[in-house]
């Protein structure tokens, strides 16, 4: 596979890359610089103006973007045929993109059909919280059998 993305896609996988950079923060470091590389050329002084950003965060972002090594892992998912697609994106899944707090990119293997736009994700926890219920790490079939029938 030898995709090319373009720089914002590159810039938003390596915001992907920082660890503690989730849906949210990505979002409000975006909104503030209005770009991947924005954020990525910001000093911790700019990063701390963002809620939540404390003078060690905004250094531990600032450290961690730099080291980011974005060629290593673009050659990595092109090894495993991974593919990227980025929320904003003509290909990225639209109802997907309509949920709270969307990831910003998807790493995906395969294609994405007409038939996709039905599909259910998913995704698993290793920490489960105790449900309304009161049913701790319940079996996804539990409460998957009746949702495949609706």
């Amino acid at each position: 596979m030898s995709e090319t993305f373009s720089p914002e896609t590159r810039d938003l996988l390596s915001l992907r890359l920082v660890p503690g950079l989730g849906p949210r923060l990505t979002a409000a470091l975006l909104d503030r610089f209005g770009s991947p590389g924005g954020v990525l050329r910001a000093s911790p002084g700019q990063l701390r103006e963002i809620p939540h950003i404390g003078e060690k965060l905004a250094h531990d972002i600032c450290q961690a973007m730099r080291a980011v090594e974005v060629d290593k892992e673009l050659e990595q998912m092109a090894r495993h045929g991974v593919n990227l697609l980025a929320l904003g994106a003509a290909d990225y899944p639209a109802r997907l993109a309509t949920i709270a707090d969307p990831p910003h990119l998807l790493f995906m293997r395969g294609m994405l059909t007409a038939r996709d736009g039905n599909a259910v994700a998913l995704v698993g926890s290793r920490s489960c919280t105790t449900t309304a219920g009161g049913s701790r790490n319940a079996s996804p079939r539990v409460w998957c059998k009746p949702v495949s029938r609706s």
